[in-house]
């Protein structure tokens, strides 16, 4: 079993709690959307949302 080398691990911007959530309302923005531009736009939108809220 190879260890992991905990020094070189990435940090998250967000909270497990909060990577979540985005990670879920993309899911479902992509499912929800066909057109790439909307997609893309949504996301920045809901971004925008999330990191407006973080103290």
């Amino acid at each position: 079993m190879a260890r992991i080398n905990v020094m070189f691990m990435t940090t998250s911007k967000y909270p497990r709690s909060v990577a979540t959530y985005i990670r879920r309302q993309k899911a479902l923005i992509r499912r929800q959307t066909q057109q790439k531009e909307e997609q893309e736009k949504l996301i920045r939108e809901l971004l925008t949302r999330v990191s407006g809220s973080k103290k």
